[in-house]
């Protein structure tokens, strides 16, 4: 079964915030991706409002299947980003190559673009144990569902050539 349905995000959710992402692909700052776009496009979109309650009250009534990641969205990792950002000193590996790729979609804060992007602070992918669909996003590229109710249908490119070309630092 799917990392998401038993791990850290359905437990964070309210049942109206599944329901919300059964509907519309959307839900809470993250956005259905891979395989579970074609089921939204195709089928859980066209669904009555009592049918996606139901499957929404039995999502949340699984068990957690292992450990989700956690994120501490705490004022201090906040001015140091912040910090980092303004004078362009990175001290962790990544932040430069972060600004450079992500943060103009995904904004510098990891916040996303609410209805748009999916935020990447606090993402139960960005924080599974098992990078493997993270990695395949960002590699592959991705395309949110296009529904009938739901925010404009967006695609991420893959970053594959783009990286393998890029400039990384020596560390």
């Amino acid at each position: 079964m799917a990392t998401w349905l038993t791990g850290g995000v359905i437990g964070r959710w309210s049942v109206d915030d599944v329901v919300s992402f059964l509907r519309t692909g959307h839900g809470r700052g993250a956005v259905a991706f891979g395989a579970m776009a074609p089921v939204i496009e195709e089928s859980t979109q066209y669904m009555t409002n009592d049918d996606l309650h139901a499957i929404a009250v039995y999502l949340k009534s699984l068990s957690a299947h292992g450990p989700a990641g956690t994120y501490n969205d705490n004022e201090y990792a906040r001015a140091r980003t912040y910090q980092a950002i303004a004078t362009g000193e990175f001290e962790r590996h990544g932040g430069g190559i972060y600004l450079s790729f992500c943060a103009r979609c995904h904004e510098a804060d990891g916040q996303g673009q609410q209805g748009k992007v999916a935020a990447l602070a606090g993402n139960s992918l960005v924080l599974a144990p098992d990078p493997t669909s993270i990695i395949r996003i960002v590699t592959e590229g991705s395309k949110s569902p296009q529904t009938e109710t739901g925010p404009e249908a967006k695609k991420m490119p893959a970053f594959t050539e783009s990286a393998r070309h890029a400039r990384w630092p020596k560390w």
